[in-house]
């Protein structure tokens, strides 16, 4: 219950400044904890109106921690009053297990930092998720959506990767150096082993794409020593990247089997 707790002392400072400073009890922390977990969604306090949040169960993923299978469970925050309106969805590992705590931990301190800022705007997000290719070493998280702040619009799309026998947050720096990755990754884009795949290309814009702006981001470790900006799937290695020249959004780098690549 350790991580339960956590969530339910953040979500308590939520209500704190939207209820004129109701603050909760630890019984009371304690009663909400047990219900949520009786139930797919409970609100955490029928006091704080406009504010829900709660474990929904679905079909998801699992991941094997010490030789235990864990479910991933689906936690949702709603955030309806005045003119904030939200919807953020992330993934929550159902285990009082020390690893699945503090991978639950840092998954929350991501979305409390990009997703639950105050503003004296209006405020229109949604976000979800997807759990990916959790091997026996790697948990990959995606998350997407969008956040609109007054007259401002922006794409959301960020990935936590995690090391399933530490908890320890991962970047492309856990694996290479820069001298690798830049050598590996100008080898992959000769061999035709790296594509965009969100974007619709010919093949004489996409390689001139990879060249011309990809590559450039490994000039320096900035972008390795990131935390954000990769992730995996289906044993593919998938780059967070710059947009393309005149589009807006984020574009997807595939390297082609680039998990197997992935060295500890």
């Amino acid at each position: 219950m350790k991580r339960r707790l956590v969530l339910l002392i953040i979500c308590g400072h939520m209500c704190l400044t939207a209820c004129g400073g109701q603050i909760f009890d630890q019984a009371a922390q304690n009663k909400i904890g047990k219900e949520e977990n009786d139930n797919k969604t409970k609100s955490v306090s029928d006091n704080c109106k406009g504010i829900k949040t709660g474990i929904v169960n679905v079909e998801t993923e699992s991941v094997i921690i010490g030789g235990h299978k864990i479910e991933i469970k689906k936690e949702v925050i709603e955030i309806d009053r005045d003119s904030d309106r939200r919807h953020i969805e992330y993934p929550y590992l159902d285990s009082d297990n020390d690893i699945a705590q503090l991978i639950n931990e840092q998954i929350y301190d991501l979305i409390e930092r990009e997703c639950l800022q105050d503003s004296e705007y209006v405020i229109r997000e949604e976000i979800t998720y997807e759990a990916i290719d959790s091997d026996d070493r790697i948990l990959s998280i995606h998350f997407t959506g969008y956040r609109s702040v007054a007259a401002s619009y922006a794409e959301f799309d960020m990935a936590l990767n995690f090391e399933l026998d530490t908890g320890e947050i991962l970047t492309l720096q856990s694996f290479y150096t820069l001298s690798e990755i830049s050598q590996l990754v100008d080898e992959a884009i000769a061999e035709k082993k790296m594509s965009v795949v969100n974007i619709p290309l010919k093949e004489t814009e996409m390689q001139d794409y990879l060249n011309q702006y990809f590559k450039k981001v490994f000039s320096n470790d900035f972008y390795i020593k990131r935390s954000d900006n990769f992730f995996v799937k289906s044993g593919n290695l998938y780059f967070i990247a710059e947009s393309y020249p005149s589009l807006r959004g984020y574009t997807y780098v595939e390297w082609k089997d680039g998990q197997k690549l992935l060295k500890f």
